[in-house]
């Protein structure tokens, strides 16, 4: 007795329509978009996030600004401009760890920094004596519990009962909720405060940790 060879076939052709006009079907290489974020199978976490922060970086490095307008530029607009995507899609801490290292470098070729400067001073506030460059280990995982929080508070049976249903069954939102269920950590809490007194943006509940501790 032997088996035959297992195959699969792709329906091709297009069988779904909106509101009169047919969706056409995308090839296994394509790509699309679903809230802004592109979506392509096969594609590594983090390669266009990655890919539009080292662009952004290396267009900043050639154009002729002051250090305060590399600065004012990489804070305000460049790393923001990478929230949308990564809160919506997945990350992982190397990514985040990744791109944060990337804007610190660049820092360090435009202020002429040593090799040795702690990384608090980096993302330490202007008024305590650092850049104010925001921190995206920290920053990314504060928004996305934030958004899921919110998420939960509105999926009410009174408010959206067919929202609620959908938290109450999805396993896998519950699971991501507890895994900051103490909070989001800064990595470098600790050493920020041995060296400006100072903490980080956002995260006041670290403090108050520490002094229970």
């Amino acid at each position: 007795m032997r088996a035959e060879p297992y195959t699969t076939e792709a329906y091709t052709e297009p069988y779904l329509s909106l509101d009169g006009t047919q969706v056409p079907t995308i090839e296994i290489a394509a790509s699309y978009r679903y809230l802004g974020v592109r979506a392509l199978a096969g594609q590594k976490i983090g390669t266009e996030v990655t890919h539009r922060l080292e662009e952004g970086l290396w267009q900043l490095s050639a154009a002729p600004l002051k250090p305060q307008q590399w600065l004012f530029l990489l804070r305000v607009h460049l790393l923001p401009s990478l929230y949308h995507e990564l809160v919506l899609s997945r990350y992982s801490k190397g990514l985040l760890r990744y791109l944060d290292r990337l804007s610190r470098e660049a820092v360090q070729r435009w202020l002429l920094l040593a090799h040795d400067v702690p990384q608090p001073f980096f993302h330490a506030r202007a008024p305590d004596g650092g850049f104010g460059i925001p921190q995206l280990m920290v920053q990314v995982p504060m928004m996305w519990l934030a958004r899921v929080e919110k998420l939960f508070n509105l999926a009410t049976w009174h408010y959206d009962p067919v929202l609620a249903a959908v938290n109450g069954r999805s396993k896998a939102l519950h699971l991501e909720r507890q895994c900051w269920a103490d909070g989001v950590a800064c990595p470098h809490f600790q050493l920020a405060r041995r060296i400006l007194f100072t903490e980080c943006p956002g995260y006041a509940e670290a403090r108050h940790h520490d002094a229970d501790a």
